[in-house]
């Protein structure tokens, strides 16, 4: 069953904050993929425009799910999936 699960769902679901490879710190936005969008440079740093990485991107695989208050990041779901975010 979790096995089914996982591959319905992913290992890293749509809206969960990760921590990739470089560093750098995002939300997953398509379990396609996964693609994240990065919110935070490797830094620390806020980004101006989210960054979109695949994480099969060499240095960009996803190295931890992280919760908010670790990742000490929040965001607007507008940021991430514009005006559908909305429905």
């Amino acid at each position: 069953m979790a096995q089914h699960l996982e591959r319905q769902v992913g290992m890293y679901p749509p809206g969960t904050l990760v921590r990739l490879e470089d560093g750098e710190t995002g939300v997953v936005s398509s379990r396609e993929g996964p693609l994240v969008h990065v919110l935070r440079s490797a830094d620390g740093t806020p980004v101006a425009q989210p960054l979109v990485r695949s994480a099969h991107q060499p240095g960009h695989a996803i190295d931890t799910a992280q919760h908010e208050d670790d990742a000490r990041l929040r965001f607007s779901m507008r940021q991430v999936w514009g005006a559908a975010a909305a429905v």
